[in-house]
């Protein structure tokens, strides 16, 4: 018989996310502010000022975005990152990539490790993740060995829970 399913209310887990996503940036754009810039703007070609590119940067790393969902992020979230930046162009994947290009990696891990720690004061995080077994298998021929093979399926759950709440921050299922 078993237990029924427990489910996660999609709207609670997407609030959470973009709650994480504003508390990464607020402290992402302190840690610029306090920092130089990592390269001078040309005042002949790109309009966008450089911490406004490393911004781009730290989100797309830190979120594993594509160039493209970077720019579609910064669309998305146009009103809540103009509220923390005072910035209110959106940046293209074009202007992300040439920034990517542009910026020693040093400087990177340092902004990095500075956005982490400042991050890590206001929330604690612990990683989990755990595999389960469908009820299903797979069934395949296989040429080399000129037989059938059957395997479980299996699906494995990644968690990102904040300690002191219990709260969800992230899910991710994988094969």
């Amino acid at each position: 018989m078993g237990h029924p399913l427990r489910r996660v209310n999609p709207q609670i887990t997407s609030h959470v996310n973009r709650d994480f996503k504003r508390l990464l940036m607020k402290q992402a754009w302190k840690v610029l502010n306090s920092e130089d810039d990592s390269w001078i703007a040309d005042p002949r070609g790109n309009p966008h000022p450089p911490k406004m590119i490393v911004f781009a940067i730290i989100l797309k790393v830190a979120f594993l975005l594509s160039y493209d969902s970077t720019e579609a992020e910064f669309k998305a979230m146009q009103k809540t990152i103009k509220e923390i930046t005072g910035y209110n162009r959106v940046l293209t994947h074009s202007v992300i990539w040439e920034g990517m290009q542009k910026i020693p990696m040093k400087y990177l891990r340092r902004v990095f490790r500075r956005t982490i720690q400042k991050t890590e004061k206001k929330r604690r995080a612990a990683v989990d993740s755990s595999g389960f077994s469908q009820r299903n298998s797979s069934v395949w021929y296989d040429i080399r060995i000129q037989r059938k093979n059957k395997r479980r399926d299996c699906i494995k759950l990644h968690l990102l829970v904040d300690v002191d709440t219990g709260q969800i921050l992230s899910v991710r299922i994988s094969k």
